[in-house]
């Protein structure tokens, strides 16, 4: 699966995993990564995702920041981030 993250500026991203391989601009990451997303430039930023799998099928999960506990994802909270994101 291929896609495009657009990242404002000052915008983080939760820590998350993928289960699956990923490339992210020009990252590989292997199954079992979790990582976390900010971008610190006062510009729009964007990074190329290629995923190994089924991105939307796959059972993954985020962490929250401050406490580390770990949790299902949340697609549809992600997705309104993003959204936001777009209309600033």
């Amino acid at each position: 699966m291929f896609d495009l993250d657009r990242f404002i500026e000052d915008m983080t991203f939760l820590p998350h995993n993928h289960q699956m391989w990923a490339v992210i601009g020009a990252e590989p990451l292997g199954r079992n990564i979790i990582h976390s997303v900010t971008n610190p430039l006062v510009r729009l930023t964007g990074a190329i995702h290629v995923y190994g799998g089924d991105f939307y099928a796959a059972e993954r999960s985020q962490w929250d920041p401050e406490t580390l506990l770990e949790g299902p994802f949340d697609f549809e909270a992600s997705a309104c981030r993003f959204e936001e994101a777009n209309h600033r």
